[in-house]
C-alpha cells in the first residue's frame, strides 16, 4: 500500500460516522457464536410451534381417546399419547404457543414498568429515588402465586375469551400475563436505575441540557438508548422465567 492509499484510508476512517451503542451491541452479538446458535434454536422452536398448527388443529390437541391412552410413538402419533389419549405432539405445539405468548407479553409489561421506574428514580434522584426504590423493595415481597390465585378468583368469568393468531384464549391468560409482568419488573428497574445514574453525568447529557432539552427528551432520547444492551439481556432471561 502506497503512502497515498494509506492517507486516503485514514481520511475515509475519519469521515465514517461513529457507530451508535445499539450498532456496536448488534455487531458484537453477530460475532458471538453461541449467541447465534441460541438465535437459531429460538427460530427453530418458533417455526415448530407456529408451523405445526398448519398440520394440527386445536381440536386435535384437545381430542381425547381413552382407547389409545399412553400409546408409544407411532406414525399417527409421533410423540405418543397422554393419560387420556390426547396427541402429545399436537399438545406441545399449542401449549408452546400459550407459553411463548405469556412469556413475551408478561416481559413487555415488566419492561415498561421497570424501565419507567428505574429511569425516573435514577434521573431525578433524591426523594423521588428513595420513594421509588423503597417501593421496589416492597414489591419484591409480593407473593406471585398468591396474587395470581386471588385475581383469578375475583375476575373468574368476567374477562371474555379472546382470539389471537387464529385460536381462542381464556381470560385467565390475561390475568397470568398481568400478574407475572407486575411482579417481575424490580430487577430490571434496579439495572436501569444504575445505568441512568452513570450516564446522566456524561458530557452528552450536559450538552443536551445546554441546548435546552427537556428532562423527558434527555431520558428517552439520550440516556435510555444507551441502556438497551442490559435491558435486552435482562428481558431474554425474564422470558424464560415467565414461561
Amino acid at each position: 500500500m502506497t503512502a497515498i492509499d494509506s492517507t486516503w484510508q485514514a481520511v475515509t476512517d475519519i469521515e465514517r460516522p461513529p457507530l451508535t451503542p445499539t450498532q456496536v451491541a448488534w455487531r458484537r452479538f453477530r460475532r458471538h457464536k453461541m449467541a447465534m446458535v441460541g438465535v437459531g434454536l429460538l427460530f427453530a422452536m418458533l417455526i415448530y410451534i407456529i408451523g405445526g398448527s398448519i398440520f394440527f388443529s386445536e381440536a386435535d390437541a384437545n381430542l381425547t381417546d381413552l382407547s389409545i391412552k399412553l400409546s408409544p410413538p407411532s406414525g399417527e402419533h409421533p410423540f405418543g399419547t397422554d393419560l387420556v389419549g390426547r396427541d402429545i405432539l399436537a399438545r406441545t405445539i399449542y401449549g408452546g404457543q400459550i407459553s411463548i405468548i405469556i412469556g413475551i407479553l408478561a416481559v413487555f409489561v415488566s419492561i415498561v414498568v421497570g424501565v419507567l421506574i428505574g429511569a425516573i428514580a435514577g434521573f431525578y434522584g433524591g426523594t423521588v429515588d428513595s420513594i421509588l426504590m423503597r417501593f421496589t423493595e416492597a414489591a419484591f415481597n409480593i407473593p406471585q402465586l398468591f396474587l395470581l390465585i386471588i385475581l383469578a378468583k375475583i375476575f373468574a368469568g368476567k374477562i371474555e375469551t379472546f382470539k389471537f393468531m387464529g385460536r381462542s384464549f381464556s381470560g385467565s391468560v390475561i390475568i397470568i400475563i398481568v400478574v407475572i409482568g407486575l411482579t417481575s419488573w424490580m430487577y430490571l428497574a434496579r439495572i436501569v436505575r444504575a445505568n441512568v445514574l452513570s450516564f446522566k453525568e456524561h458530557d452528552f447529557v450536559l450538552a443536551a441540557r445546554c441546548i435546552g432539552a427537556k428532562n423527558r427528551s434527555i431520558i428517552f432520547a439520550h440516556i435510555l438508548p444507551n441502556t438497551i444492551a442490559p435491558i435486552i439481556v435482562s428481558a431474554t432471561l425474564q422470558v424464560a422465567s415467565a414461561i
